[in-house]
């Protein structure tokens, strides 16, 4: 199968890309903070460039303050969706989750709470009320391994 390499292009094997072990051993305590995160997390801010195939949709994201939700999170602003970014007490990382949606043009929405308690499934589920058209999809990042 042939390939259109241009004569000056420069492949890299994306195995290589990035930072490799060993890396450090320090852990943190449940809820973890994306500042203090080594290596940092790559949530393809530099890499991801999105073509509109979720334009005019709304997504709910649980688990979208920071980790594979965040990366989410930006992947469907940048395919064109609003996103509603739940979360546990993260305030920090979930608002710099939503500053990304915004920077990719569309509309972020935070809720802090605990998705097992009722009054937060209540506030969450309705993101009409918070400037999102209920028309959209709910994906939990936990269902890609993350959250």
């Amino acid at each position: 199968m042939p390939t259109d390499v241009k004569p000056h292009s420069i492949l890299i094997d994306p195995r290589e890309a990035g930072p490799k072990p060993p890396y450090s051993n320090r852990r943190q305590p449940t809820p973890g903070s994306e500042d203090l995160m080594d290596p940092q997390a790559d949530h393809g801010e530099q890499s991801y460039k999105g073509c509109s195939k979720l334009q005019g949709a709304a997504a709910l994201i649980t688990g979208g303050d920071s980790g594979i939700g965040r990366a989410v999170a930006l992947a469907f602003a940048r395919e064109g969706a609003d996103v509603l970014i739940s979360y546990l007490n993260e305030h920090d990382d979930a608002e710099e989750t939503a500053e990304l949606v915004r920077e990719a043009g569309r509309k972020a929405v935070t809720v802090a709470g605990d998705e097992m308690g009722v009054r937060h499934r209540e506030r969450g589920s309705r993101p009409r009320r918070r400037g999102i058209p209920a028309r959209g999809i709910g994906l939990p990042a936990q269902a890609l391994g993350g959250g």
